[in-house]
């Protein structure tokens, strides 16, 4: 078979005084080094195999379980670095190569991917350090058998429609309320099962009142303007009801009905259940026909080490995980979001009812990607959510914030208070 032959590009440069280096977890001299997890093994083996087989220069061997910050730690990164758009940022900006060099260089067509799964992945500097394998986004998750159940026997004009993109935050409420099956002085089957302790349901709700996390440059938290309160006064609301649990994992346990966000990670996870009948839709409208960015849009990635002996030929690898030839042979073995535009398109082709879970691929493709926006881009963004917003949040679920008032809207007023004062006192400082 003929080499694959790799165009030297900007790899060189560094390559003798990197040689000096000791190889990644006793990698040979002449092959890329990856790490990846249990999870997605099956999928990074087919890959690796697939691209071994053009017989490169330059193969590569994934390391499966390996600790890739010992690594890096110990000076002895991998060629390819596993990460998400938002740790690229936070946590591993310091180690990842630039790839506008590479993209510029052989003008290199990020727009096989989706739009704003690129744009999720720019830094602050606006530069870009990886490339997507595949992505999360936020969509309405539902049971179909419970359904299916509340409308045996009614008639036509009482029955519940699964969800879809006609529904508003008032149609999910509204279910959410039918749903409930109570049980003496308990709940035998919630409505809805919420997520409140990080920003993947509830900044749903506050972006549907026309609110977000920082403004436009970043440079503050927004999450006290009068539309974020609207939104978590929304939420909370749902948990007041008593037609909503905050108890974990309630959905795929058939334990509620609906889920709103979620995580496209979940998917294997549910279709290993025996008998669970689930699919997705795209995220409620606050008003009917007006459709906003609600939903985030997360992707995990690799980039290339900046101390890589072989960076070209890393670049030639990320190439073609991320491109159709990875992309089909991943999207072949788990069940995902590509990031890939003509993969979603060649997915939607195979009959609704032939699809496995979910089915409904339209929500995802041709609405819910279209409606995203990327996670603040603030270097600091993961460190005052997790510190300082999200513990306000879990309180004002928990009930803590009941000693300001009666109201959801009190209480709200007081959560808001609180995080954004903690926020902004840190942003101040945030080293």
């Amino acid at each position: 078979m003929k080499k694959r032959v790799i165009p030297v590009l900007l790899g060189a440069v560094l390559a003798a005084s990197a040689c000096l280096m000791t190889a990644c977890g006793g990698a040979s001299a002449n092959e890329l080094t990856l790490v990846a997890s249990t999870s997605t093994k099956e999928y990074i083996q087919k890959v690796c195999d697939a691209y071994n087989a053009q017989d490169p220069e330059v193969p590569v061997r994934p390391l499966y379980n390996a600790n890739q910050d010992g690594f890096i730690s110990a000076k002895k990164a991998p060629d390819l670095i596993f990460t998400n758009n938002l740790d690229a940022e936070n946590k591993y900006h310091y180690v990842l190569e630039d790839l506008s060099p590479y993209i510029e260089a052989e003008n290199f067509d990020t727009s096989i991917y989706y739009e704003d799964v690129i744009d999720s992945l720019y830094t602050s500097d606006g530069t870009i350090r990886g490339l997507p394998v595949t992505c999360n986004l936020s969509l309405l998750y539902y049971n179909k058998t419970m359904f299916d159940e509340y409308n045996e026997g009614k008639p036509k004009s009482e029955q519940l429609g699964y969800p879809d993109e006609t529904w508003t935050l008032a149609d999910f409420a509204d279910a959410c309320e039918k749903l409930t099956i109570k049980s003496g002085a308990g709940v035998a089957q919630y409505g809805a099962e919420l997520t409140d302790n990080w920003w993947g349901e509830w900044l749903i709700y506050v972006r549907s009142y026309g609110g977000d996390f920082m403004n436009e440059d970043e440079t503050d938290i927004t999450l006290d303007s009068e539309a974020a309160k609207q939104g978590f006064e929304f939420m909370y609301d749902l948990l007041l009801s008593g037609h909503a649990t905050r108890v974990a994992n309630q959905f795929s346990a058939g334990e509620a009905a609906m889920l709103m966000g979620g995580h496209v990670g979940n998917w294997l996870s549910y279709n290993a259940l025996e008998g669970f009948e689930w699919d997705v839709a795209p995220l409620p409208t606050l008003n009917k026909g007006e459709r906003l960015a609600t939903s985030e849009i997360t992707a995990d990635v690799y980039g290339i080490s900046n101390t890589s002996r072989h960076k070209d030929a890393a670049w030639d690898f990320l190439k073609f995980l991320t491109g159709y030839e990875g992309q089909k042979i991943i999207n072949e073995t788990v069940s995902s979001v590509s990031c890939l535009k003509q993969i979603g398109q060649e997915k939607m082709q195979t009959e609704r009812n032939e699809r496995p879970n979910p089915q409904n691929l339209e929500a995802i493709y041709d609405v819910q990607l279209n409606y995203v926006k990327p996670l603040p881009t603030y270097r600091y963004f993961r460190t005052m959510h997790d510190n300082y917003v999200a513990p306000c949040v879990t309180r004002l679920f928990e009930g803590q914030y009941a000693s300001a008032g009666s109201s959801a809207a009190e209480q709200v007023e007081a959560m808001v208070a609180e995080a954004c004062a903690d926020a902004r006192n840190f942003m101040r400082n945030p080293s």
